[in-house]
């Protein structure tokens, strides 16, 4: 996250709060702490003395739970590389292993530098002679352990050809009212809209492909999505998950009176067969 560059005194800890260390174990201008103690012999303009613009916050978030602990932070000059988060993790993952803290997944956003540390964890997507090459699974550096971060072909032209399909009916009537063009060309912001996603990643999407593509009154239309059955699934499998995994909205929160039977529906999911 963006943080404000500040320079404060901390008189408990007779430290100035706010720069950056490039002396640490990571290759970029990245610091273990906030803190940072200057020794008598360092000056402030030195390329080590800039001041943070960007903080890094490492969260553990139980299933069962309602809190969350943050336990690393981290604070550098413009946003952590890939290789030096991909370090990170591993090292909290060996961490918080030896603190009893099972780690089953790992959630973050679709920014560049995450894209480029699951890349190195050998996490990846990608389109290979029209079909979906996907590896979503890393395993855990102290047990070998899958960590989960799902082959029919998903591809987000079904999601364009769905749009533009539903946008073009008589009278504009539209079986899906929520997409909207926001939802199809999203900038890079939006694209880490959790509503958005939500609304595109939903049932009544995954519903509506597998409408068309089973009815019988439009044959050419049926041929258009006959090869949406992979993303109507994994749109499913989202909605499902999300719901139970939305903590929000208690009636589909997850319980210990309800656990057992959301864990089989994960389990269903997520687990392969």
């Amino acid at each position: 996250m963006s943080i404000k560059e500040a320079l404060n005194f901390n008189s408990q800890t007779f430290n100035f709060d706010g720069f950056i260390d490039k002396n640490s174990e990571t290759s970029s201008t990245i610091l273990p702490a906030i803190h940072i103690r200057l020794e008598e012999d360092e000056v402030l303009d030195t390329e080590e003395s800039k001041l943070a613009d960007h903080a890094l916050v490492f969260v553990f978030r139980p299933y069962m739970a309602s809190w969350i602990q943050p336990f690393a932070v981290f604070a550098s000059k413009n946003s952590t590389s890939g290789e030096d988060l991909y370090r990170l993790v591993l090292k909290a993952l060996v961490l918080l292993e030896e603190h009893g803290a099972i780690v089953k997944s790992i959630v973050c956003d679709g920014a560049a530098t995450n894209k480029k540390m699951w890349s190195l964890a050998g996490v990846y997507g990608h389109t290979d002679d029209h079909k979906a090459i996907l590896n979503n699974v890393m395993l855990h550096p102290t047990n070998q352990e899958k960590i989960f971060v799902m082959g029919k072909l998903v591809s987000w032209t079904h999601v364009e050809e769905l749009f533009a399909t539903d946008s073009s009916t008589v009278g504009g009537l539209q079986a899906c009212s929520r997409l909207t063009p926001v939802h199809i060309h999203p900038t890079n912001m939006q694209k880490m809209n959790v509503s958005l996603a939500a609304q595109v990643l939903s049932k009544s999407v995954a519903d509506l492909f597998r409408y068309y593509r089973t009815q019988t009154e439009d044959a050419a239309l049926a041929l258009r999505f006959k090869d949406t059955e992979g993303t109507e699934e994994i749109f499913r499998l989202i909605n499902d998950v999300f719901d139970i995994m939305n903590g929000r909205c208690r009636k589909d929160a997850i319980s210990r009176d309800d656990w057992e039977g959301k864990k089989d529906v994960m389990y269903r999911n997520l687990l392969p067969s």
